[in-house]
């Protein structure tokens, strides 16, 4: 093979390489927390603001997460960055006597993780809500585990919500057992008020020997 001819060849070898297709590289259009888990994606993208806007609280740690409950129960905050409850056998946050959350609660995207509980009459991240909350993940594991008489509740964002829920997606799972009936809602348990744009791919799953009720978004709406 003269000169001219290797030339020749290295051209049509070349001309055949730039002819395979390449497959495309997949590439998330959700940046930093919302394209860690496709189970978490949310309905609607969310901005997420890296300065606390006005007339909000930020919230950086799980401490300060559960100190909201001694403020007033209308205040706002806004997530800051995700959390982790690992360790942590989770109560509801209460507010008083009214118990229910009154403000607006802006998840900003970020994923409160690990949401976990083995103890208590009644299981959710809010004892209830009258505000708003919103563009908020969370996952985690709930064991629902009852031997006492009385009905119980378990829901990953709030028991009752007679406000807004929107934007929020719930991958908690649940798993009943015990003797005692149990009603559990992916999202909340009783809706008096609007969920919209929510998601729950959790799964709820059963031994109880008593009676267990299961909802996707909401175990009951009024």
């Amino acid at each position: 093979m003269n000169r001219k001819q290797f030339t020749s060849l290295l051209l049509i070898v070349f001309m055949m390489f730039t002819l395979i297709a390449v497959p495309p590289v997949a590439v998330n259009a959700e940046q930093g927390t919302q394209a860690e888990d496709h189970d978490l994606y949310l309905l609607e993208n969310v901005s997420q603001k890296t300065t606390v806007p006005f007339g909000f609280t930020g919230i950086y740690s799980v401490e300060d997460l559960v100190a909201i409950q001694e403020k007033d129960r209308s205040a706002n905050y806004i997530l800051m960055k995700d959390l982790d409850l690992s360790g942590i056998d989770w109560e509801p946050l209460t507010f008083g006597s009214n118990r229910n959350y009154a403000g607006t609660f802006d998840g900003n995207g970020h994923t409160i993780k690990n949401l976990q509980a083995e103890t208590g009459d009644h299981i959710a991240l809010f004892y209830g809500n009258d505000g708003t909350i919103e563009n908020l993940r969370i996952s985690g594991t709930v064991e629902v585990y009852f031997e006492t008489l009385g009905h119980r509740m378990a829901a990953s964002l709030a028991l009752e919500n007679v406000g807004t829920i929107s934007n929020c997606t719930s991958s908690v799972d649940f798993v009943s057992s015990g003797g005692s009936p149990v009603d559990m809602g992916g999202i909340v348990v009783h809706n008096g008020g609007t969920i919209t744009h929510c998601r729950y791919p959790g799964a709820m799953r059963t031994s109880s020997k008593g009676k267990a009720y299961f909802g996707g978004s909401a175990h009951h709406t009024q």
